[in-house]
């Protein structure tokens, strides 16, 4: 037993339908790749620290409704895929190493701020040539 903590029920009853329904349901959140160096960012970081790809092909991605969560455990079906894949669409390489993929607001959720909601690093930087692509599995970056 616990002295505090928030339970499975108010976890998939309160807190995910209001932080992923509400944002995804207004296309507020947004998944984005990173340029930062590795191990980079940490519980102080916000999303002006976040430096984002500039290249070709590379785009934010609205993240659609379809989350559903059981025992405090989110997970993101939206489709086939459900999966955020993003392709070099240039003749070269990007110039910069991706290091990692952010969800993120993507317009202001309270007080005019938009916020860094989950980042993760990469196993190891990511040199995406022509034609390469990057795929996030959106249930391992929230996980």
């Amino acid at each position: 037993m616990a002295t505090n903590g928030t339970p499975f029920q108010g976890r998939d009853s309160i807190v995910g339908p209001m932080v992923y329904r509400a944002l995804t349901s207004t296309g507020s959140m947004q998944m984005i790749l990173y340029t930062n160096a590795g191990d980079s960012l940490g519980n102080t970081s916000e999303l002006t620290d976040i430096v984002d790809v500039s290249a070709s092909g590379y785009a934010r991605m609205t993240l659609g409704t379809g989350w559903t969560f059981t025992n405090g455990t989110f997970q993101y079906d939206n489709g086939d895929p459900d999966n955020i894949i993003w392709t070099n669409s240039s003749a070269g390489a990007w110039p910069l190493d991706v290091v990692g993929a952010a969800m993120i607001s993507s317009t202001p959720y309270t007080g005019g701020t938009l916020f860094l909601l989950h980042f993760r690093d990469f196993s190891s930087p990511i040199t995406l040539a022509s034609g390469g692509s990057i795929e996030v599995d959106i249930n391992t970056l929230v996980g």
